[in-house]
């Protein structure tokens, strides 16, 4: 549980540092300098996937979602994305994924995995209604999530998938935590 907590601060520091590169970032569409048949997004968007990956298992929480029955991915594609300067990470990563297909830090339970990929499923407004009622909201600011002008579609994609994914963690890291105090 301590790892989990240490993780979810972690992801809040890339998170909080990856929003300001947000606002400055030039986005690179899918026509642009890359490799045939990849899609390039911004370095922010493949470190935060990476870190996904890496710390938390976002592949195989996706691959637990195709699974599951009912499982919905917006369809994407993750080998279709170039890597960039962070290839080198990527590779590493993948050499030491265990039999699993979970890298090495990446520690998530059974329990974890089935509450993140129930949360997911939920969306954004499942979740938001689940985690309390509307009239403690009254007052709060909604946060709008990032968005890059001119940036592929795709990448859009993977930007929300993160976005919930990271919700889904926080939200299911909060709701362990309430149930056992």
């Amino acid at each position: 549980m301590r790892y989990l907590t240490i993780r979810l601060g972690l992801v809040a520091v890339v998170v909080a540092l990856l929003s300001v590169g947000f606002f400055t970032v030039s986005a690179q569409d899918s026509s642009g300098d890359m490799m045939m048949g990849s899609v390039v997004c911004d370095s922010d968007l493949i470190l935060n996937l990476y870190v996904a990956e890496n710390y938390f298992g976002f592949g195989a929480v996706m691959d637990h979602m195709m699974m599951a029955e009912g499982g919905d991915m917006m369809g994407l594609d993750l080998t279709t994305y170039d890597k960039g300067q962070y290839a080198g990470l990527f590779d590493t990563m993948m050499g030491m994924m265990d039999e699993n297909m979970m890298a090495g830090s990446a520690v998530l339970s059974e329990e974890q995995m089935a509450t993140v990929t129930e949360y997911m499923g939920m969306g954004m407004d499942g979740m938001m209604n689940m985690m309390g009622d509307a009239a403690m909201m009254d007052g709060m600011t909604t946060l709008v999530p990032a968005a890059v002008a001119d940036e592929a579609p795709e990448c859009t994609a993977l930007r929300a998938e993160l976005n919930l994914f990271y919700t889904a963690i926080a939200y299911s890291e909060s709701m362990m935590m309430s149930s056992e105090g």
